[in-house]
């Protein structure tokens, strides 16, 4: 009849080896799952994306659900520029986490850039709906609006209206841009 403490043992025996987490720039340094975004943070910052997207690896099998080690893998695509990637990882983030509005906000940006201006009103819309004092959300909702604009006197302008009235505003929006 085998002991508790044997059972014990077998059975951690039987489980696989959980890899250390350890600093990058210290590996002596073991870090524990709440210190691994912050160490993160720091790659990103320096623009160590490869050591950062490790780093979220490895934290992400010994802490599986962290929204906030996820949330960074789709920063560092983003900052990576594979936006495919970041714009993938961003839809999944939150059909996962549909209450943190940041990952709106940085989706919202890609499809920004990307000129899709109606599928980044909607997530930013969003975004400050789900925190309505999001003030970067409300910012980047604004200079959307604000681009919108732009667009709207760019086609009157084609289309006949007059140029010089809304040339002067269209500059009056790329000052305010500036900014």
């Amino acid at each position: 009849m085998m002991t508790a403490a044997a059972a014990a043992a077998l059975l951690l025996a039987a489980l696989p080896a959980q890899s250390a987490l350890v600093d990058p720039d210290a590996p002596s340094v073991l870090l524990s799952d709440t210190q691994v975004p912050g160490v993160v943070d720091k790659l990103i910052g320096r623009g160590d994306y490869q050591a950062a997207l490790k780093l979220i690896a490895e934290g992400l099998k010994s802490n599986p659900h962290s929204a906030q080690l996820r949330f960074q893998r789709c920063v560092v695509y983003e900052r990576m520029g594979d936006r495919e990637k970041a714009k993938q990882d961003f839809e999944h983030f939150i059909r996962i986490y549909p209450e943190i509005p940041e990952a709106y906000n940085n989706l919202a940006g890609i499809y920004s850039r990307e000129g899709n201006l109606v599928r980044a009103e909607e997530l930013l819309v969003k975004a400050v709906a789900l925190r309505p004092g999001f003030a970067l959300a409300h910012t980047n909702l604004g200079n959307l609006y604000l681009a919108k604009a732009k667009n709207a006197y760019n086609t009157a302008i084609r289309t006949g209206g007059d140029k010089t009235k809304l040339s002067a505003n269209i500059q009056a929006i790329d000052r305010i841009l500036q900014n």
